[in-house]
């Protein structure tokens, strides 16, 4: 399903996976933190939200989506306006899912039904 998703930005790429998630991750903490905690009004808060995000298809297809074409605008998250800009991230479908993997798994409580990104 995530290489459905990211057509051919992921292609273009190939398969080979250049990192771990918490590898991945890193470039993600200059802005949401190594906790994932965000700064406010500026980076949104990952821990604890990706699984609540992920807990429906079209909330998966969100945030893949975010994190291949980036983001830009206000949006709103547990009641706090963010104004930032979310650059898209140059990954291809197994190091988004194994980043995105290691943010559920790492930054907050994971729900006992949690369903982990795949490519396929």
């Amino acid at each position: 399903m995530l290489s459905f998703l990211l057509g051919t930005a992921t292609s273009a790429r190939g398969d080979d996976v250049s990192g771990t998630g918490r590898d991945l991750y890193h470039r993600c903490s200059a802005c949401h933190l190594p906790s994932g905690e965000g700064i406010p009004s500026a980076f949104p808060p990952l821990k604890n939200r990706l699984p609540r995000l992920a807990a429906t298809d079209s909330g998966r297809t969100y945030v893949v989506m975010v994190v291949n074409r980036g983001l830009m605008g206000p949006i709103q998250v547990d009641d706090l306006g963010y104004q930032g800009v979310m650059p898209a991230q140059p990954l291809n479908a197994a190091e988004i899912a194994e980043v995105l993997n290691f943010i559920a798994d790492n930054l907050g409580k994971t729900p006992e039904r949690w369903k982990p990104f795949t490519t396929g």
